[in-house]
């Protein structure tokens, strides 16, 4: 699956998920799983709000993180591309 820059992914509408400390608990309550994200990966999954592009998250990951933005851009595309495959991001697909 390649996502598209301009991809607005946004959390399904059965996944709740709380910042708790430096790393955030993830439930998706269809399955009854429960992840532990590390603190970029929460941050990450609260700026995928349906608000923002994949482009648009790099942009403010890169403003509060020091790291190459070509490292970054894969990561965060990676992980938002594992997201979507696990269900606990929705948007349209992308093309």
């Amino acid at each position: 699956m390649e996502l598209q820059p301009d991809y607005r992914p946004t959390p399904s509408p059965d996944v709740r998920y709380r910042e708790v400390g430096n790393e955030g608990v993830v439930i998706v309550q269809k399955s009854g799983e429960v992840l532990v994200l590390n603190e970029v990966g929460i941050r990450v999954l609260a700026l995928a709000d349906g608000s923002r592009t994949v482009d648009q998250i790099v942009a403010e990951l890169l403003a509060e993180y020091q790291t190459e933005e070509k490292i970054l851009r894969g990561d965060v595309t990676r992980f938002v591309t594992e997201l979507l495959e696990q269900g606990i991001l929705q948007g349209p697909p992308p093309a």
